[in-house]
């Protein structure tokens, strides 16, 4: 299993800014690999620099933390199943808040309309318990039965209540990041 999550970032006025990916392959409890790719803040690059970063790897099942990295760099989901053929669990820490993400779409971004699609598209939101005495976590699904994604989340989390993949790429991102 895979888990993907993006680094720390600051918007600059004016010019290109990038933030990283990082991808963490996991067998069983164990780190098989690590890599590391490039995201443009509230760009629409995610897609395919996932997609670039995973070729070549052997994986069962990719993670997303979360559906969108870089601010509001927005993955399509969707289209990332057919690139890569593997099944995609978007887990999201929180309950995401819709109405406020979509306001916060139309306020900053001419094609709000597509990158609200894109979120849209992985509805409905599932529940999961991954660990006692932890708050559950969210996800969303494309090409998995929930409750199989649902254990699967549970089987990969070790400590928290993230699944390791996650919560690893998670800390190497942001460790990459820092000031």
């Amino acid at each position: 299993m895979v888990g993907v999550d993006d680094g720390r970032f600051k918007k600059r006025r004016g010019g290109v800014d990038k933030t990283i990916l990082v991808a963490v392959l996991f067998r069983g409890p164990s780190i098989e690999e690590v890599r590391i790719n490039e995201v443009t803040i509230d760009g629409m690059d995610s897609t395919d620099s996932i997609h670039d970063m995973l070729k070549g790897l052997d994986f069962d099942f990719l993670l997303l933390s979360g559906a969108t990295f870089a601010g509001f760099n927005v993955v399509d989901a969707q289209r990332l199943n057919r690139l890569l053929g593997k099944p995609i669990i978007i887990v999201i820490g929180e309950k995401p808040r819709d109405h406020a993400v979509r306001e916060a779409l139309k306020k900053h971004f001419e094609d709000w309309e597509r990158r609200w699609s894109l979120m849209e598209s992985l509805k409905p939101l599932f529940e999961a318990e991954t660990s006692p005495g932890h708050n559950p976590i969210y996800f969303e699904v494309v090409g998995l039965d929930p409750e199989d994604a649902s254990k699967l989340l549970k089987a990969y989390t070790f400590q928290g209540r993230l699944p390791e993949p996650v919560r690893v790429a998670g800390m190497i991102a942001k460790g990459l990041t820092s000031p």
